[in-house]
């Protein structure tokens, strides 16, 4: 308990300074869209840095997940190069999120903590989760989710109860810190939820099959250009062409939509506005371009963009409401991505409260499911094959 509070306090002050950085970066690429056109000088810039670091032979979000279930030394360099080069992608409008960053900042920071208490290898594990869920909560302001997740995630079927207590509470305490430093965070209200009914949960049924169908869709678009792209052998000369395509690519559709993480639109579709019905798809693209090409940031806010999107879309077409659909896809998809799923369920109370808690049960049952052993993370470890 004493450890997860240290954690916190320390993890919440840097999580509020991460969340001031990244908001700036992005009001600064909307006050001048100029910005948008150093893409390629930015992917360039962030793989030299990797590189000559030494970070690029690091395995990102991966490497934590190896640290807890093997043991794996998480150098605290990693803290000054996933800060820095996440605020480039935000700041020349790379699709990338701030979760890979947030989990990476609070592993490394639990576990230089760690060495410094002296704390054996097992309890190494557990600060490690408190930092993960200190940075997660300060940076998201979703602290149960948070501490969920972290215990979750790392091996599938097997979630890691003992470290909970202190990750609860490195969250909490986390979020508290950031707040004081003037965070602020997101949530929602929804209004036409559905009566419980046998067809209304057909209906999120076949949603959970598209969304999981999407979710593999995306996570094999996300593993084939990564492949490609190390085919390119300088790591420089990748993450200019990667900018110049994302540059390309935001010249071509005309705004600003599917740069930079996504939230501002995650919000207008959550409030009933209307984006077009191919938004996810092109969403899913401009972020496999972006992550392939050595930009840094995460997945998962990304990933929220596409599901919101992607349910909104479907969800007239199966007789949803488009904004609870869009609230069910954004839960959905990041269950079935990261293979979540009580944390995706704990996350669809924090951000859209209890008002239809049993079709995001069912929803985030059937798309963890049906969406295979795939996922974000290649260290993640499956206690079971789904489809046995």
């Amino acid at each position: 308990m004493i450890l997860g509070t240290v954690t916190g306090v320390i993890g919440g002050g840097i999580g509020a300074l991460f969340w001031h950085a990244l908001h700036f970066a992005a009001e600064a690429r909307e006050t001048y869209p100029v910005l948008l056109w150093f893409l390629p000088i930015g992917g360039a810039f962030v793989a030299w840095l990797y590189r000559v670091t030494k970070l690029n032979k690091l395995h990102g979000t991966d490497l934590l997940i190896e640290s807890v279930n093997e043991g794996t030394r998480i150098p605290f360099t990693l803290v000054g190069g996933i800060v820095f080069t996440t605020f480039v992608t935000h700041l020349v409008g790379g699709s990338a999120g701030k979760e890979g960053a947030a989990l990476q900042l609070g592993g490394a920071l639990g576990y230089k903590l760690g060495r410094i208490f002296r704390l054996k290898e097992s309890d190494l594990h557990y600060i490690t989760l408190c930092g993960m869920a200190g940075l997660f909560a300060a940076l998201f302001g979703t602290p149960v989710t948070a501490a969920v997740f972290v215990v979750e995630f790392v091996s599938v079927g097997a979630v890691m109860y003992a470290g909970f207590l202190a990750a609860v509470i490195s969250s909490f305490v986390a979020l508290w810190a950031a707040m004081l430093l003037g965070c602020e965070y997101s949530s929602f209200v929804l209004f036409d939820v559905p009566e419980i009914s046998v067809a209304d949960f057909s209906r999120v049924l076949l949603l959970a099959l598209v969304i999981a169908a999407a979710a593999v869709l995306f996570v094999l678009l996300l593993r084939t250009l990564e492949h490609l792209a190390a085919k390119i052998r300088i790591p420089e000369l990748r993450g200019a062409i990667g900018g110049a395509m994302l540059l390309g690519g935001t010249l071509l559709v005309g705004s600003q939509m599917y740069n930079g993480p996504g939230m501002d639109t995650i919000e207008h579709i959550i409030d009933g506005g209307e984006v077009p019905p191919y938004a996810f798809l092109l969403k899913m693209i401009f972020t496999a371009v972006t992550l392939a090409a050595g930009f840094k940031g995460g997945e998962i806010v990304p990933s929220f963009f596409i599901g919101a999107a992607l349910g909104a879309a479907v969800s007239p077409l199966i007789g949803l409401d488009p904004v609870f659909g869009a609230a069910l896809g954004l839960v959905g998809f990041f269950c079935a991505v990261s293979n979540s799923t009580f944390a995706s369920l704990v996350l669809a109370v924090e951000l859209f409260g209890g008002d239809g808690i049993v079709y995001f049960a069912v929803l985030c049952a059937a798309s963890f499911a049906l969406s295979g052993n795939y996922g974000l993370y290649v260290s993640q470890r499956f206690a079971f094959k789904k489809y046995e």
